[in-house]
C-alpha cells in the first residue's frame, strides 16, 4: 500500500544527513536487489529504490545553503 516505500524514503532522507552516506545507501540497494533476486522478482524493490533516491535528493536540495543566506 505504499507504507514500505515512504519509510525507505525516509532512509534516503537520513543517509543525507549523513558523513558518509553511500555506505547507508549501498547497503539498501545491495539488500533490495538481493529480495528482488533470491524472492520478490516484481516490482517492490524498483519502487523502494525509487524511494529512497528521491528521499536522498529531496533532503540533499533541501539541506543547501540558500544564496541569499549566505550573502551572495
Amino acid at each position: 500500500s505504499g507504507g514500505s516505500a515512504g519509510v525507505v524514503g525516509l532512509v534516503g532522507a537520513a543517509a543525507a544527513g549523513m558523513r558518509k552516506p553511500a555506505i547507508l545507501l549501498g547497503l539498501f540497494v545491495a539488500w533490495e536487489i538481493g529480495i528482488w533476486a533470491g524472492h520478490l522478482r516484481n516490482y517492490t524493490p524498483f519502487f523502494h529504490l525509487s524511494a529512497l533516491a528521491i528521499g536522498f535528493a529531496l533532503a540533499t536540495w533541501l539541506q543547501r545553503p540558500s544564496r541569499t543566506a549566505s550573502g551572495q
